[in-house]
């Protein structure tokens, strides 16, 4: 998303890339710990950042599973004001009977992963859990995520984005 060059004078680094990457390996654990008796697992990010959250996830449970893990990525318009149309890329009826874990960057309000989540209640899943980078405590939506990198108190009028550098690495700060 934005380079470190587009950091201004407001924004503090919460998290370095280092510290996402051992959060991201942490939640993976957690992942397989609460999972690893149940069958097919599929991480799903919602598109952008949440998508590369979840590529780097699906990475780190193959790595301790010695699994193929599923990645697929989500789309939909997080400003709607109606439950928006949601784009998976892949049929959604392949998601069948898998434990779906559905990622994004930043829970905040609830909506996004309100909105994600609805895109799949006419499935038959095995479980449906949610994990994200950095939870902020704002929520006007009853979800919460079953796996949270990093728990932040801020204020209403502050922000938290995660940003993604020309390597990928992910930082994450507060403006």
């Amino acid at each position: 998303m934005a380079d470190s060059e587009n950091i201004t004078k407001h924004d503090n680094l919460i998290l370095t890339s280092e510290q996402i990457k051992q959060k991201i390996r942490r939640i993976a654990w957690e992942i397989h710990e609460r999972n690893f008796r149940s069958g097919d697992l599929a991480v799903v990010g919602i598109a952008s950042e949440g998508r590369v959250f979840a590529g780097k996830l699906a990475d780190e449970l193959s790595v301790i599973t010695g699994r193929n893990i599923a990645c697929l990525t989500l789309k939909l318009d997080k400003h709607a004001t109606r439950l928006p149309q949601i784009e998976l890329d892949m049929p959604v009826d392949s998601l069948e009977n898998k434990t779906i874990i559905l990622t994004d960057d930043v829970l905040n309000s609830g909506r996004t992963l309100l909105y994600a989540l609805s895109g799949f209640l006419r499935l038959h899943l095995s479980k449906v859990q949610t994990a994200v980078i950095v939870e902020r405590s704002h929520r006007q939506f009853p979800i919460a995520a079953d796996y949270v990198g990093h728990s932040l108190s801020t204020t209403v009028g502050e922000h938290v984005d995660v940003r993604i550098d020309s390597e990928g690495n992910m930082s994450a700060y507060l403006n």
